[in-house]
């Protein structure tokens, strides 16, 4: 039986060393521990479930065991949320401050803002603004709307859609999504005052680190139905090829008019892929057929990729190895790009270093007596 790690590791304030703070549910409860000096906090027993933390670093949010997600302030302060169905590992914090998350029974979010104030949103599908002042959402009737947080100044964009990927454009002045079509595939558009199509396929999901909008704002990374990659300008939906080898399924822009995709060469059996391009010139990482690889984390100032391909790695966007440890799974780099934090199959959580150093951290619950833990984690650099 496949068992779940909630885990979650953000960057520490400005006396940290970079290795940063591993939140972790255990079976004493959600701990909070100190990577650099081992301290470690009991934040509240017997609660764990979809742990995410705040941009601020400031707040934890996570699902009781009795299904409640709570705010905790990692200072003895918990807030209990109004909705008692929270739905797992989707907690999301959103720029602002604000947090929502998808509820377990009904196809609704739950929006927290900054202040405290709650909303109750009937779609499943929210994108915040990055100045955090306002929303978009496909209400009950089928209109995709913006308003702010509390429902005013709205304006309605489109009747009758089923979108998913909703984001805000980097200066909040647009508006992409994957749109469902009746013969149940997905086409991607733009809506800046008008609504623009930019061709079959769905914006790809981005790496935590990374974005699916090229640095200018100009650009939007599309993974095509045959699993090619495109980007899709804005302004006039021209494409710019990356990858045609039909191997991705996730990517995020790098530096340097380069992206870094995820996913498999088409083929029996399929042949995992990961590869940095500008379109031209491609750098494969970690490609063999022995092994499914993942990214977990990518850290632009550092030039780093996390991954786990057959074990979790510190990978460079010029391809070369920079750290290899034996464990299931890399939980996300350290805030200076010299650690690497792991899980193993047992739930021991490691980091291990660039200088050679490996030190256990905690050890993570695996409920319903399994082995095989699969890690849910965010980091925040």
């Amino acid at each position: 039986m496949r068992s779940w790690l909630v885990v979650a590791l953000v960057g520490c304030g400005p006396s940290s060393d970079g290795t940063g703070l591993l939140v972790v549910a255990t079976d004493t409860g959600i701990e909070a521990i100190d990577v650099a000096t081992g301290d470690t906090t009991l934040l509240e027993p017997e609660r764990w479930g979809g742990i995410a933390i705040a941009p601020d670093r400031q707040r934890v949010a996570y699902i009781g065991d009795d299904f409640a997600p709570r705010i905790n302030d990692l200072h003895g302060t918990v807030q209990v949320l109004p909705s008692s169905e929270g739905y797992g590992t989707y907690l999301r914090w959103q720029p602002g401050g604000h947090l929502t998350y998808p509820l377990m029974t009904t196809p609704a979010t739950e929006l927290i803002t900054a202040a405290g104030v709650a909303r109750q949103l009937p779609t499943r599908e929210v994108a915040v603004s990055h100045d955090g002042r306002r929303i978009a959402y496909v209400d009950a009737g089928g209109t995709l709307a913006i308003e702010d947080l509390d429902g005013g100044n709205r304006s309605a964009i489109a009747d009758h859609v089923a979108v998913t990927m909703l984001a805000f454009d980097p200066d909040d002045a647009g508006l992409t999504m994957a749109v469902f079509d009746v013969d149940n595939t997905t086409h991607v558009e733009h809506w800046d005052g008008a609504r623009h199509a930019l061709g079959a396929g769905s914006p790809a999901p981005t790496i935590p680190g990374g974005s699916r909008y090229s640095p200018d704002g100009s650009e939007l990374l599309v993974v095509e139905p045959s699993g090619n990659l495109i980007g899709r300008a804005l302004a006039d939906g021209a494409a710019h090829p990356y990858l045609g080898d039909g191997s991705a399924n996730t990517a995020a822009y790098v530096e340097d008019g380069r992206v870094v995709a995820a996913g498999a060469v088409r083929g029996l059996p399929p042949m995992p892929s990961i590869a940095i391009t500008d379109g031209s010139a491609t750098t494969r990482l970690g490609s063999t057929s022995e092994s499914q690889c993942f990214l977990s984390q990518l850290s632009i100032p550092n030039q780093q990729i996390a991954l786990t391909c057959s074990v979790p790695a510190i990978v460079g966007f010029t391809g070369q190895t920079v750290l290899g440890h034996d464990a299931l799974a890399s939980l996300g780099l350290s805030a200076d790009g010299a650690g690497l934090v792991t899980i193993g199959v047992d739930g021991t959580i490691e980091l291990a270093t660039v200088h050679g150093e490996v030190r256990t951290l905690a050890t993570s619950v695996v409920p319903m007596g399994g082995t095989r833990v699969t890690p849910v984690a965010a980091y925040a650099p």
